[in-house]
This record gives structure tokens, sequence and C-alpha cells, in this order.
């Protein structure tokens, strides 16, 4: 009797990958996906591709992985913790108390992070990142600006969205500054988080934002209002760009854009999957 630990997984052609274009492809495609990390969109950000348009990007992440998981195209889950090309036919995946080996004919590449056995990339990308800085608002006058925006980089966009927080009232709304910064930028004192906070709130002063009414000023004969108080709550980043690798016979990188995906063969049981959970 073969041991598990000596069996060999076969696929034609395996994605590897757990970002919103590989579980895409795989949907689109009925292919397996195999991922390392989950790469998961951040949130605002809103798909633009053929098949799911104009809708968030983390939703429809959550609803292929969901979809992909319950046909059984994501047969390791999220056991994988790295993986090595042997040849160009066969690798090793590993979990935290085993080896799957794997044999395949393709292996479509979207993230090759954790990737151990590759050709040195041709070229490798300039480290840039999208950087997410969550603010709480903590006494604001009620408004209805959606965005703020700016022509620098760094505090790009400012969001507001009602907040989620126990115990505020519906009308209290949180933000979140948008910035893109380079590998130096991110550990520069002057693009620290509270730098961030401050040009958000300069900003909201430029557009008019207040704090909470302080009363009416018989000398001014206007109304007075608080200075706007904001906390950072916390800070994510999202790496930009991949390097580039020569692709060959059997392994493929930068296969396709989240947008160039068009449904080639979805499985009947995809398609039954989407219809009872949509």
């Amino acid at each position: 009797m073969e041991r598990i630990r000596d069996h060999v997984y076969e696929f034609d052609k395996l994605v590897i990958g757990g970002t919103l274009p590989a579980f895409l492809h795989g949907y689109c495609n009925s292919l397996p996906v195999l991922y390392i990390d989950k790469n998961i969109p951040l949130r605002f950000e809103v798909s633009k591709n053929k098949v799911f348009d104009n809708i968030s990007k983390v939703g429809l992440w959550n609803r292929l992985g969901a979809f992909l998981s319950l046909a059984g195209l994501l047969p390791f889950a999220n056991k994988i913790t790295s993986l090595r090309i042997l040849e160009d036919n066969c690798a090793e995946a590993y979990t935290n108390s085993r080896k799957i080996k794997i044999s395949f004919n393709k292996l479509l590449i979207f993230d090759e992070d954790k990737i151990h056995g590759l050709a040195d990339p041709v070229f490798k990308a300039k480290k840039e990142y999208k950087v997410y800085d969550w603010l709480i608002t903590r006494g604001m006058s009620k408004h209805e600006t959606a965005t703020l925006k700016s022509d620098d980089n760094f505090v790009k966009e400012v969001i507001f969205y009602p907040s989620e927080r126990r115990g505020t009232r519906k009308s209290t709304r949180d933000m979140v500054a948008v910035s893109y910064m380079t590998d130096d930028q991110i550990s520069d004192l002057n693009y620290s988080e509270n730098f961030a906070r401050l040009k958000a709130k300069n900003m909201m002063k430029e557009a008019g934002l207040r704090g909470y009414s302080n009363g009416f000023s018989k000398i001014k004969q206007a109304t007075q209002y608080y200075a706007i108080a904001l906390e950072h709550d916390r800070r994510e980043t999202k790496l930009i760009g991949r390097d580039i690798y020569k692709n060959s016979d059997t392994i493929l990188h930068h296969v396709c854009n989240e947008e160039e995906i068009e449904i080639k063969y979805v499985s009947s049981q995809l398609e039954t999957i989407n219809k009872r959970l949509c």
C-alpha cells in the first residue's frame, strides 16, 4: 500500500497564488488553486474585471474563495507554508507537518512570494506600497463628504465611511487615509502614522469640515466650533508590483491581469454553487 507521504498529486494546470486574479482565473477556467498566503485586497477597492464588474474586491475575493472551496478546487486549503520547484514538471509543497509531492503540466504563477527554486528575475520591480492609515474621529460635526483628494502621493485620498465601532451614533463617520509610498518612505518619520493623521486633519479643515459646535459667539456673531479630533487606529500596507520572470514551457508568470480575465470554462458544479449562494 502506498503511503500518503509518497503519493504524488497530479495536475494538468495548477494556479499558484492567494490573490484576487488567481482566484478569478481559477474560477473562470475551473482550475485548482494552491496558495501560500491570503493576499486579500484592501478595503474600498472596486473590481473592474469583465466577469464581476463594479463590486468590492474584498467581497469578490471571499466569494470566489468560497466557490472554489466548495467545488474542491482549493486542494490544500490554507495549510501550505511554502513551495519549492524541483524540475520543470515537479514541485514540493510544505505544511507544518508534512511534505506534499506535486506534478504538473502547466504551473500558472500569480504570486512568487515564498516560492523557492525559481530562476532569478530578469527585472526587479521597485518596491512601492499602497498604505491605509485608519483614523477614528472624536467629535466632528455631521457632514456628507465622501472623499477628499490631494495631488501628493502621501495621503492622496481620504475616504469617509460609517463608523463600525461599538457604541457610536449612526451618523458617526470614521475615515481612512490612502497613500502610495516607496520602501524608504515606509520607514521615514516624515511619512509616519502621525504625519498622515495631521495631513488628513489639515485636508479636512481646508474642505470646511469642523468639530462639534461650541455655541454662538456674540462678539464674532458666528457659531464657534471645537477643533477636529482624530486618533490613529492602525496602518495597513500592500506591496505594489512584481518582479519580472522569464516564462518556460511549463511555468508561466504574469499570466494575465484581473481586467483581462474572461470566462473560458466554468464547470457545472461551480455554476450551481454560484446560483445557489448568490
